[in-house]
């Protein structure tokens, strides 16, 4: 795999799991619970929860499933919205023009 495209990757995966972790983090927020009790359902510490939530580690599809039934949400489909905004938000970033990828090769 060549450099570049080993980089896009890596950059999406950050993207994705910074967005992730937005979305369920509005999920909680909504839902007005704490992140010490959203750590607690977990089985975890807040500063884990919050970890997840900002995107700086990754969170495992067993505490997305917690949160989905902790608020009666489908987490996949949240996982799915996710990930739909960050391929726009990559490709954004990569064109580097407000979004236009013509003409422009992104791998």
């Amino acid at each position: 795999m060549s450099d570049r495209r080993q980089e896009v990757i890596e950059e999406w995966k950050d993207i994705a799991y910074a967005n992730i972790g937005r979305e369920f983090r509005l999920m909680r927020r909504h839902n007005q619970f704490t992140l010490r009790q959203m750590a607690k359902r977990v089985g975890c510490c807040f500063q884990t929860v919050s970890a997840y939530e900002r995107g700086t580690r990754r969170m495992p599809l067993y505490v997305m499933a917690i949160y989905g039934d902790t608020f009666g949400a489908s987490w996949a489909s949240m996982l799915h919205d996710a990930l739909i905004g960050t391929n726009d938000r990559l490709l954004r970033r990569v064109a580097g023009n407000g979004g236009s990828c013509a003409g422009k090769q992104i791998i």
